[in-house]
């Protein structure tokens, strides 16, 4: 599926308000950072997600109030494209791990259209 790439101006993107480091590393081949790189514009708050690619970092946002909730760095490497930096906001420090795997079902999901299940929350 060919779509426009999103940029921060298609949707409404508020800076995050604070940024915590989680532990999300993974590698990407040239073609799916290509796609990644794309982006997501939704087609309704329904959606959930925006997420756009500007200065060499993925913005995910909430759709509904336009939060941001992660940005990812990315770094060239011979293999591929890997994770430089992973962070979140307060919302999801509590649980790091969980945030990450949250992260990797946007990307694998959502941008990739891979097959994935929703991180199970880790029990209180």
């Amino acid at each position: 599926m060919t779509r426009t790439p999103a940029t921060r101006s298609c949707w409404e993107a508020v800076p995050f308000n604070a940024e915590i480091e989680i532990p999300y590393s993974a590698t990407f081949s040239v073609e799916e950072f290509g796609v990644i790189k794309r982006g997501l514009v939704p087609q309704s708050m329904d959606h959930k997600w925006f997420i756009f690619y500007e200065d060499n970092a993925l913005y995910l946002h909430r759709s509904w109030n336009g939060h941001g909730m992660f940005k990812v760095e990315f770094q060239v490497r011979e293999a591929g494209v890997s994770i430089a930096t992973a962070r979140t906001v307060d919302d999801y420090a509590t649980d790091t791990t969980y945030a990450a795997q949250i992260l990797g079902f946007l990307i694998e999901g959502f941008l990739l259209g891979r097959s994935v299940s929703f991180p199970t929350p880790p029990a209180r």
